[in-house]
């Protein structure tokens, strides 16, 4: 999530099927009762802000039915790496995104933000574990969401990703390690678009 204090917020979310928006267009604008409520909703709350709403992608928009399932796994993680770059390359206006652990250096760290009296509903609102376990290099960068948020650190590798980069996973390592070095681990996987010698972690 990016902060800002100005007055016109541009929020950019992945899933507008979930508004029942069917012709997004990625980068562009959205429309929706939903969205027009929310900003009437701000009036009535005498918050001097007014939300734009637009379509961030979350996956490779040039995926094919040719693809096999491993390639567009693979596309998927690549654009997901590198998300937030293209984004704020597509529109620099952006102030709130989805977040992608991936690229956390590029997010405004939200700790000031939620320490502050009018914010304390916020931070009270979920147990302090689950806060914990979603803080990367001690520092909280996104709000927890969903129905069953993680109260322990998970790690997934995918069975492909592991094969195309002829990577070993040793687990005891893997479990002593922090969120930051995973990310560092894996991030050069997806920088470089290509496949590397044999590692092992």
């Amino acid at each position: 999530m990016f902060l800002s204090k100005k007055e016109e917020i541009v929020w950019y979310i992945s899933n507008p099927h979930f508004f029942h928006i069917e012709d997004a267009v990625p980068y562009e604008d959205l429309s929706s009762e939903r969205f027009d409520l929310f900003n009437k909703r701000l009036e009535e709350l005498d918050i001097p802000a007014k939300v734009t709403f637009r379509y961030l992608p979350d996956m490779d928009m040039s995926s094919d039915e040719s693809d096999s399932i491993t390639d567009t796994y693979k596309k998927s993680l690549d654009f997901s790496a590198h998300l937030i770059r293209t984004l704020k390359e597509q529109d620099p206006q952006a102030d709130i995104v989805p977040f992608s652990p991936m690229e956390y250096r590029e997010f405004v760290a939200l700790d000031d933000s939620l320490a502050s009296e009018k914010n304390s509903s916020v931070l009270d609102s979920l147990p302090d574990p689950i806060w914990n376990v979603n803080r990367i290099n001690g520092k909280t960068y996104q709000i927890p969401r969903g129905s069953m948020p993680l109260s322990d650190t998970i790690y997934s590798f995918s069975a492909s990703f592991l094969k195309d980069y002829n990577l070993t996973l040793n687990e005891q390592e893997i479990t002593s390690m922090t969120p930051e070095e995973v990310i560092d681990f894996l991030f050069p996987y997806f920088e470089d678009n290509r496949l590397l010698d044999k590692n092992t972690i």
